[in-house]
């Protein structure tokens, strides 16, 4: 999650600071574990905090992401959820967005970097409607996309999901550093809809130049497989897009071998 514009640091901090249980998404959680897992890559920007007169570096890496995510769902609708994502990337350039004092650059092309995070949530979930919240330990390879943040590599943010609807025919979601994370911080903040049959699950989510879409299909009771892919596009200061795909296979351990016996 390193690179965060002016614009989408102050909504992903307002929101963040001010709802950290608003945020909702991803499937609606079935009775139940669930675990999820997530694999990929995808490539980033990044900007060092915006200091007066100091020289301002820009990087870019190409990450491989690993996430696990594990949810349990009790009869009486309280749920647990964790999710824990690893993400070391490769620097592949940097370059001088400003002039000014010198600042001795964090990373040189063909560096290695690292990002890292571990969330955990507690919530309710019933037919129509869901919500969990709790915190998140994130390490990013350069500053925090926060504003008042901005020095910090290492932090603790709020995390939460929240979803309403009819989920087997369209529910609408929202989400907060809720995993899959990776140094595509964009994601870190998304609204959208879904579905969620037994055959096939999707949804689609944007905020403020960023689109995130989910989608799986059963390939045999109990198990899904999938994908997870988002597009940032580019701000006032980078024309590059930064992205990332995810190969996504979904285990509900309750259904495993449902119908064979």
């Amino acid at each position: 999650m390193p690179i965060a514009s002016p614009r989408s640091s102050f909504l992903v901090t307002a929101l963040a600071l001010c709802a950290p249980g608003l945020a909702a998404a991803a499937t609606p959680a079935m009775p139940g574990t669930q675990t999820d897992v997530s694999f990929g890559a995808g490539n980033w920007r990044s900007l060092t905090a915006d200091q007066p007169d100091s020289v301002r570096w820009g990087y870019t890496g190409l990450e491989f992401d690993l996430a696990v995510g594990v949810r349990h769902r009790f009869d009486s609708g309280l749920t647990l959820a964790a999710d824990a994502s690893a993400a070391p990337s490769f620097i592949l350039g940097r370059s001088t967005l400003s002039a000014g004092e010198w600042e001795e650059p964090r990373y040189a092309p063909s560096d290695r970097a690292f990002f890292g995070g571990l969330a955990l949530r507690v919530g309710w979930h019933s037919d129509y409607a869901g919500i969990e919240a709790g915190g998140a330990a994130v390490t990013f390879p350069t500053a925090a996309p926060l504003i008042g943040f901005d020095d910090a590599r290492r932090t603790l943010l709020p995390s939460g999901r929240a979803w309403a609807g009819k989920a087997d025919l369209a529910y609408a979601f929202g989400q907060v550093v809720a995993g899959p994370l990776s140094s595509v911080n964009e994601g870190l903040l998304l609204v959208g809809v879904g579905h969620a049959s037994e055959w096939v699950h999707v949804d689609a989510g944007a905020w403020s130049g960023v689109g995130n879409l989910r989608f799986a299909v059963q390939t045999q009771p109990g198990v899904r497989i999938g994908a997870d892919t988002t597009v940032a596009w580019g701000d006032e200061e980078a024309e590059r897009m930064d992205w990332r795909g995810l190969l996504v296979i979904s285990i509900e351990h309750a259904r495993v071998g449902e119908g064979l016996y």
